[in-house]
């Protein structure tokens, strides 16, 4: 709860709508499109063509999460443009702002979780290597656990079947005390 009126005046017109909305998202178009424009100009070059291809994937899964980000965030930038204009007493009205308020802020939240499925989904070689890093971090993981288990020995197992076993035992006891008597 902020107590002083000049702070809040600074945070709903000033920190949540600038610092936390229009500035990072003006920063992410203005160099997706700086990318953008570089991976066209590579183009023209003669490059090799894996480092061509790559650039390209990372252009597309830079104008996706933008494309993403933008989606996300804007609707939080105009509540807050919206809250700025906006002066009730009302109860029902400051509940149905509230609503709106949480509603906004999950899926603004939703833009962090969001760019690892992105870029699971565009890129070939970004889900490549995660594949291989969980399931590296998986083998370790299970060898370090059969390792605490004490189950890393072998050992020979008896197993006794009747007069068979017996006669086994015998015969190998007689040869044991042949060859302890030479």
């Amino acid at each position: 709860m902020i107590i002083n009126s000049n702070f809040a005046t600074y945070v709903n017109r000033f920190q949540l709508p600038i610092l936390y909305g229009v500035l990072p998202l003006t920063t992410m178009i203005t160099f997706s499109l700086l990318a953008f424009y570089n991976a066209r100009t590579l183009i023209s070059r003669q490059i090799n063509i894996i480092r061509l291809s790559r650039d390209r994937q990372l252009t597309v899964m830079t104008l996706v999460h933008v494309v993403f980000v933008t989606i996300t965030t804007l609707p939080y930038i105009i509540y807050f443009i919206y809250l700025l204009n906006q002066t009730t007493n009302e109860r029902e009205q400051i509940a149905r702002n509230n609503l709106i308020y949480t509603i906004l802020v999950l899926i603004l939240y939703s833009s962090y979780a969001g760019s690892f499925y992105i870029y699971s989904c565009v890129s070939k070689r970004f889900r490549q290597q995660l594949f291989f890093v969980i399931s590296n971090a998986c083998i370790k993981q299970y060898q370090q656990w059969m390792n605490k288990r004490g189950n890393n020995q072998i050992a020979p197992s008896i197993e006794i079947i009747g007069d068979i076993q017996l006669t086994r035992t015998k015969i190998n006891k007689d040869s044991i005390d042949a060859v302890s008597m030479k």
